[in-house]
């Protein structure tokens, strides 16, 4: 039989409790019971009182682990999962907003930093990894991630960004063709390493598919019939592309080494143009006829 305390009695709400009963709950209970505002006598006291209602909050926030602890109890939820699971995806951070003198994150770090796993950070991975062969728990190393948004250009480039992460503000580099889903690694201390996964923002003119760059180009009626030359972007300005008389609407013509470089061998990708001709809506009576002798011209 498990002696853990009811989370519901542990929080002092009912068992119905609406999500933002719980927070309120939790955040009153977390205040009075934070280490740095009793006496260093009651500061271990505190501590474990922190724990219990983090627990609690972790387990009651989370619909899925909540319906498991109100079918089963402790038993259900210590079963499906481990310790710092019941924190994973909790979102402490704003529970405590708009309270700028309480020392969350330090106070989460500290408490929390034994199970590997970043509860008050930006996305913790929970993986440790062993720091040497002690075979003691002061031996693991905690990796952390976050995301890092970076945009086409900058990765077309690379650059130099500088972000904030769990209160430390860092200069990363971004090599030229990351893509999203590239990780940046970050070496750390004792505490592990941060690693930073890209993000590619949505670019107003290119989609990217793979190294290569695609976009399109209006071109009207004319240009289609008899061939044209088009001002065409890319990344590094705009340049000059022919285009056959006889165009098709959907033709794709390719800017060899116009795309993105390959993050590894910086080979540089293409750039595809899609053609759409425009067709006009407004025809004058002169143009109507015009486009009908040629119709018939081309009947003939």
């Amino acid at each position: 039989m498990s002696t853990k305390r009811d989370y519901y009695e542990i929080l002092g709400v009912r068992k119905g409790a609406a999500p933002e009963e719980l927070k309120k709950a939790y955040r009153e209970l977390a205040l009075k019971s934070h280490p740095d505002r009793v006496p260093p006598e009651k500061k271990k006291e505190a501590e474990d009182k922190f724990k219990e209602i983090s627990e609690a909050y972790g387990v009651l926030s989370d619909p899925q682990k909540r319906a498991l602890y109100d079918q089963y109890g402790h038993q259900g939820v210590d079963q499906k999962f481990r310790q710092e699971d019941i924190f994973r995806g909790t979102d402490f951070r704003s529970v405590f907003e708009g309270f700028g003198d309480f020392d969350g994150g330090g106070l989460f770090e500290g408490i929390f930093g034994d199970l590997g796993f970043d509860v008050f950070g930006t996305r913790g991975r929970g993986r440790r990894r062993r720091r040497g062969g002690s075979g003691d728990e002061s031996g693991l190393r905690r990796d952390q991630e976050a995301q890092l948004p970076v945009t086409l250009e900058d990765a077309y480039r690379g650059t130099q960004k500088t972000v904030s992460v769990n209160g430390r503000t860092l200069t990363v580099t971004v090599p030229a063709g990351v893509k999203t889903g590239s990780k940046l690694r970050v070496k750390g201390e004792a505490g592990g390493d941060l690693y930073l996964v890209v993000e590619i923002l949505p670019h107003a003119t290119f989609r990217r598919e793979g190294n290569d760059l695609v976009t399109d180009v209006q071109v009207t009626l004319p240009q289609a019939l008899l061939g044209a030359e088009l001002s065409v972007p890319t990344l590094e300005g705009t340049v000059v592309m022919k285009i056959p008389a006889g165009t098709q609407g959907g033709s794709t013509f390719r800017l060899r080494g116009k795309g993105m470089p390959e993050l590894k061998t910086k080979v540089i990708g293409d750039e595809l143009v899609k053609v759409n001709v425009e067709i006009p809506r407004n025809l004058t009576p002169k143009q109507k006829e015009l486009v009908e002798e040629l119709a018939r011209s081309l009947q003939a």
